[in-house]
Protein backbone atom coordinates (compact mmCIF):
# COMPACT_ATOMS: atom_id res chain seq x y z
CA UNK A 1 0.00 0.00 0.00
CA UNK A 2 3.05 2.30 0.88
CA UNK A 3 4.80 2.03 -2.44
CA UNK A 4 1.08 2.30 -4.30
CA UNK A 5 0.31 5.65 -2.27
CA UNK A 6 3.97 7.40 -3.07
CA UNK A 7 3.46 6.59 -6.60
CA UNK A 8 0.10 7.85 -6.77
CA UNK A 9 1.83 11.08 -5.32
CA UNK A 10 4.47 10.89 -7.91
CA UNK A 11 2.67 10.47 -11.07
CA UNK A 12 2.20 13.89 -11.36
CA UNK A 13 5.74 14.53 -11.71
CA UNK A 14 6.15 12.33 -14.54
CA UNK A 15 6.80 13.35 -17.83
CA UNK A 16 3.66 11.72 -20.14
CA UNK A 17 1.28 12.61 -17.16
CA UNK A 18 -0.56 15.20 -19.35
CA UNK A 19 -0.67 12.58 -22.22
CA UNK A 20 -2.12 10.17 -19.43
CA UNK A 21 -5.15 12.65 -18.70
CA UNK A 22 -5.77 13.34 -22.33
CA UNK A 23 -6.02 9.52 -22.97
CA UNK A 24 -8.57 9.15 -20.08
CA UNK A 25 -10.35 11.94 -21.21
CA UNK A 26 -10.90 10.65 -24.82
CA UNK A 27 -12.17 7.41 -23.24
CA UNK A 28 -14.22 8.98 -20.79
CA UNK A 29 -16.83 11.97 -22.53
CA UNK A 30 -20.03 11.07 -19.87
CA UNK A 31 -19.10 11.35 -16.20
CA UNK A 32 -20.44 8.27 -15.40
CA UNK A 33 -17.16 6.53 -17.89
CA UNK A 34 -15.07 8.79 -16.06
CA UNK A 35 -12.66 8.03 -12.27
CA UNK A 36 -15.00 9.68 -9.97
CA UNK A 37 -12.70 11.30 -7.76
CA UNK A 38 -9.81 11.74 -11.08
CA UNK A 39 -6.37 12.02 -10.81
CA UNK A 40 -6.43 14.96 -8.69
CA UNK A 41 -4.54 14.25 -5.07
CA UNK A 42 -7.10 16.69 -3.55
CA UNK A 43 -10.22 14.23 -3.20
CA UNK A 44 -7.81 11.50 -2.31
CA UNK A 45 -6.99 13.49 1.01
CA UNK A 46 -10.88 14.94 1.11
CA UNK A 47 -12.01 11.44 1.61
CA UNK A 48 -9.53 11.07 4.40
CA UNK A 49 -11.08 13.44 6.85
CA UNK A 50 -14.97 12.26 5.76
CA UNK A 51 -14.44 8.59 5.42
CA UNK A 52 -18.63 8.44 6.45
CA UNK A 53 -19.48 11.15 3.71
CA UNK A 54 -21.06 9.41 0.66
CA UNK A 55 -19.69 10.54 -2.96
CA UNK A 56 -23.36 11.45 -3.73
CA UNK A 57 -23.67 14.15 -0.75
CA UNK A 58 -20.71 15.83 -3.17
CA UNK A 59 -23.21 16.23 -6.11
CA UNK A 60 -21.71 17.18 -9.51
CA UNK A 61 -19.10 19.51 -10.04
CA UNK A 62 -20.93 22.89 -11.29
CA UNK A 63 -18.37 23.06 -13.56
CA UNK A 64 -17.50 19.56 -14.63
CA UNK A 65 -15.73 20.12 -18.41
CA UNK A 66 -13.15 17.70 -17.65
CA UNK A 67 -12.10 14.33 -15.79
CA UNK A 68 -9.33 16.11 -13.77
CA UNK A 69 -11.75 19.05 -12.28
CA UNK A 70 -13.51 16.58 -9.32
Amino acid sequence: MKKHTIDYVNQFRRNDYNASIDSMNAHGLQINDRDFVGWDFTPWVYDLYRPNEPYEARGICPTFLTSEEY
